[in-house]
């Protein structure tokens, strides 16, 4: 019951994303601030996996939920160590329950109302100091298939209309919004919607792929991003 209202939930909220849209306030536009500390916050909404079957396929028997949670950990260590200036993150709990209010950012069809800190304080973790942190609204991944353009085949003298191939894309979607923990401002927000092409059958590195342009998307801009060399 809990996984079907998240279910539910995801699909009301994401209906209407189908494409990224990322915001970087204007005073971060143009800074580069290299050698930052990022600190990762439970997410306000677990994770919500509606393709638990791929996940037992490509990593074995277990909670589902835990497995997920693994693999975005190592997937942000290896994407961030790729695609931002940060030299160290944690997942993190509060040293201390902090006290939060809603905060709508952007406006019409590009807002998004997050729960960030009221009070103007640096907020303290268990054994680290964050300048930054990553606050995570929601955070939704399935597997989403589309039909193919129908295909010609020859049969004898004349042609017959196949049904078209099908593919496969490893869809991750996410809101999130970007907090500087030293002057208590939001540093940049905004939806990401990330598919990862499925060719065959989807393998380990297929998640991984995912974690991968999630966090690049999130980067993207901002001043911790840095300019990835593929195939070093």
């Amino acid at each position: 019951m809990k996984r079907l209202f998240f279910l539910i939930f995801t699909a009301v909220i994401f209906s209407s994303c189908s494409k990224s849209t990322m915001f970087i306030m204007p005073e971060y536009e143009d800074l580069d601030l290299p050698q930052q500390t990022l600190a990762i916050v439970p997410f306000d909404i677990p994770p919500v996996i509606t393709n638990d079957d791929d996940i037992t396929d490509d990593f074995g028997e277990g909670d589902v939920d835990e497995i997920y949670r693994d693999l975005i950990e190592k997937g942000f260590k290896s994407a961030l160590n790729k695609y931002s200036s940060i030299v160290n993150f944690k997942f993190v709990k509060y040293d201390k329950q902090i006290e939060t209010e809603y905060v709508q950012l952007g406006k019409d069809e590009d807002r998004i109302k997050f729960k960030l800190p009221k009070h103007p304080e640096i907020i303290e973790f268990e054994s680290f100091e964050a300048d930054f942190i990553l606050f995570i609204k929601d955070w939704v991944v399935s597997r989403v298939s589309s039909r193919g353009v129908p295909f010609i085949i020859p049969v004898g003298q004349g042609v017959t209309t196949g049904g078209g191939s099908s593919s496969d894309d490893l869809t991750t979607k996410v809101r999130y919004a970007i907090w500087d923990n030293k002057n208590h401002k939001v540093v940049s927000y905004g939806k990401i919607v990330s598919e990862i092409g499925v060719l065959f059958a989807m393998t380990e590195q297929t998640w991984y792929d995912s974690f991968d342009d999630v966090v690049r998307q999130i980067m993207t801009d901002t001043p911790f991003e840095k300019e990835y060399y593929y195939g070093r």
